[in-house]
């Protein structure tokens, strides 16, 4: 993937103006595929400096596709800037080789460093639901407007300085298009069935309904620190046992409350036209009593659900390598998101196809581990085509085969008994690898490989 980021000289104590403002580019923030943000005081006021956040871009040519993608990212966050939960994008400027974008400032960093750094939302029922309910307003402002997000997750929620307001952030995969077919957009622990693509022979679907599922996952997340599955595949072991218990599964992986599986179950429903709509969502969560299990010792705090062997402040959710949290000084976020350089909907236009094809075949899982992690691209592509020539249907009549019947006896299969040890063994196995499959399922990190390092280092020197 093309990381921008990586050959972006340090803007740190650069000075941009913007009508009005005189902004001082103090420190660096954190830095994603595309991009750097920087921490920028406006010194108009010497008495009162004003903290302002500065996406720092390159400049592509007006003729490149990442141009485009640029401009209609920059177009919907300034619409969406209105609402009250959405960062508020205050200008644009441009120079000959890069872009900047200012942006409120939220020192209260990301939602992630919220539920996993803080653990902010443990057993806290009246911060769940302000949180959540603030962030469904955002989404419902948006859609008002016609956009799409496609790319909601913890990392572009952002917080106020005592955590009391989020904000919603990038739209760098936002959409105006009410149909899509740009399968796989996004991150995967928050893709939609239908977004995913692989259980559903690549039929468009509608952009607004898939959001409401990533809201499901960012709920979990924000009561239990967890995914429920790696993606919404059936080709993933996790997603699969779901589709096949139903709440039963959410009770027993989520450790949660009755009312919010019953909440969660209508949010995770495999036809979007099924689905719960923003507005029933927004009214079943001023409803419910209670997000955490009752009973004691049932909902474990946030921490204890990390590996013991490794740090907190080093476990991310998805696709993203972090150092610190967003509010420190040495914070620093490295986000490798997926963003497609050009699909159907660009210009937010589809034609939805007439034979949109057979439904797929039936998938059965097989091992412990989520298929689906890492995904290939294979999964995402219909391999219904053949280049080769078929001799016939195999019948009876072209392949006669004899099939012998023996008279086979009945068999009396006695098992000996397993010795204590070894019994002792095989239930600590069966534990550990219950634990492990339990633990894969945390909000955790993905490191980009040495190799991808060693490579940006080189194009830095040659820069």
């Amino acid at each position: 993937m093309v990381q921008f980021s990586a050959i972006l000289p340090d803007f740190k104590g650069l000075i941009i103006t913007l009508e009005h403002m005189r902004l001082r580019l103090i420190k660096r923030l954190g830095s994603g595929a595309y991009g750097v943000v920087y921490l920028a005081y406006d010194n108009s006021l010497p008495s009162k400096p004003t903290p302002y956040a500065v996406k720092c871009l390159l400049k592509h040519p007006k003729e490149s596709d990442y141009h485009h993608l640029q401009q209609r990212e920059i177009a919907y966050h300034k619409a969406a800037s209105a609402h009250p939960c959405v960062v508020k994008l205050h200008g644009v400027i441009e120079e000959e080789h890069y872009l900047y974008l200012i942006l409120d400032y939220c020192p209260g960093g990301d939602l992630f460093s919220a539920i996993i750094d803080h653990g902010m939302y443990v057993n806290d029922d009246v911060r769940v639901k302000r949180s959540f309910l603030q962030l469904l307003d955002a989404i419902h402002g948006c859609h008002d407007l016609g956009i799409s997000h496609r790319d909601l997750k913890p990392e572009n929620i952002l917080l106020s300085g005592d955590g009391s307001r989020v904000y919603l952030t990038d739209f760098g995969l936002a959409t105006k298009a009410k149909l899509s077919a740009s399968f796989g957009c996004g991150s995967s622990f928050y893709m939609s069935p239908e977004c995913a693509g692989a259980d559903v022979s690549k039929r468009p679907f509608v952009t607004s309904i898939s959001d409401i599922w990533a809201l499901g996952v960012i709920l979990v997340n924000m009561i239990t620190g967890r995914n429920p599955w790696h993606i919404a595949s059936t080709q993933d072991t996790g997603y699969a046992s779901y589709l096949v218990e139903g709440k039963p599964y959410l009770q027993r992986m989520l450790h949660i409350s009755r009312g919010a599986v019953d909440l969660l179950s209508r949010i995770f429903v495999d036809n979007p036209a099924e689905r719960i709509t923003i507005h029933q969502l927004r009214a079943a969560v001023i409803e419910i009593d209670t997000f955490f299990p009752t009973a004691p010792n049932l909902c474990p705090p946030v921490k204890t659900l990390l590996s013991s062997s490794r740090p907190v402040g080093s476990v991310d959710i998805t696709d993203c390598l972090r150092v610190g949290t967003g509010a420190s000084d040495a914070a620093e976020v490295k986000i490798v998101d997926i963003r497609p350089i050009s699909s159907p909907d660009d210009n937010d236009k589809i034609t939805v196809p007439k034979n949109i094809g057979t439904p797929p075949k039936a998938f059965t899982p097989v091992g412990d581990e989520s298929l689906f992690v890492n995904a290939s691209d294979s999964l995402f592509t219909d391999d219904s085509g053949s280049d080769s020539e078929s001799s016939g249907p195999v019948t009876p009549q072209t392949r006669a085969v004899a099939i012998p019947s023996p008279n086979i006896s009945s068999l009396l299969l006695e098992f000996p008994e397993v010795p204590p040890d070894i019994a002792v063994r095989l239930s600590e196995r069966n534990s550990a690898a219950r634990r492990a499959q339990d633990a894969s399922l945390t909000m955790k990190k993905r490191k980009l490989p040495r190799s991808w390092e060693r490579f940006v280092q080189r194009i830095k020197v040659r820069v």
